[in-house]
């Protein structure tokens, strides 16, 4: 079915899953559109640019929905212990064993570096960062989520990369620790006509 409101969404979910939520529709604004590519381009592999339109819309979205978080977050006046994101093209290959997080969380883990847990590397095919999926304890959140907002404001020239080398230049300067766990993220991309089962 496609549903094409926030309160069709709503419904679903409450429906289908039995969630109470609060569905916001936004689209991305146009791009900044005075990019060029960075020093060292013709020397990678990956097209930092040629995608842009994607690059920007994805990233957007990531942010826009952790400051509708924050938003919830100021008007109930508490705070979640972690976040959590993934696509919503993933397939669960299994029930993810969230106590790994449970355990940074309860350490204090983010309340000083900032620390992540990602998809195993060996099935994103990058290390650490990636649009894949991500978690973090609360206090970490901003360095994950934000990261568009330092490459929008083209902070440590970070505007003129995109996709992968992103990732890495984005958090570079700051103190962040990361682990990958395929038990909190037995995933697999899941495509139109396909599994991509080449990454497990």
């Amino acid at each position: 079915n496609t549903y094409t409101t926030a309160a069709d969404i709503e419904h679903w979910l409450k429906d289908e899953w039995h969630l109470e939520t609060r569905v916001s529709l936004k689209n991305p604004p146009p791009y900044p559109r005075n990019y060029t590519r960075c020093d060292g381009y013709e020397n990678t592999k990956v097209h930092h640019l040629d995608q842009l339109d994607r690059f920007w819309g994805t990233w957007w979205r990531v942010r826009e929905s952790y400051r509708e978080m924050k938003h919830f977050e100021d008007e109930s006046g508490w705070q979640f212990d972690a976040v959590i994101r993934v696509r919503p093209d993933f397939a669960f290959l299994r029930r993810a064993d969230v106590s790994e997080l449970e355990s940074a969380v309860r350490q204090g883990w983010g309340s000083g570096k900032s620390y992540f847990i990602t998809p195993p590397s060996s099935f994103i095919r990058q290390q650490n960062m990636n649009d894949w999926a991500a978690a973090c304890a609360r206090p970490s959140c901003d360095e994950y989520f934000e990261m568009l907002t330092r490459w929008e404001n083209c902070e440590d020239e970070l505007c003129c990369w995109g996709w992968g080398p992103f990732y890495d230049k984005a958090i570079a300067s700051s103190s962040v620790e990361y682990d990958d766990s395929f038990a909190l993220f037995p995933v697999v991309l899941v495509r139109k006509n396909y599994v991509a089962c080449n990454r497990l």
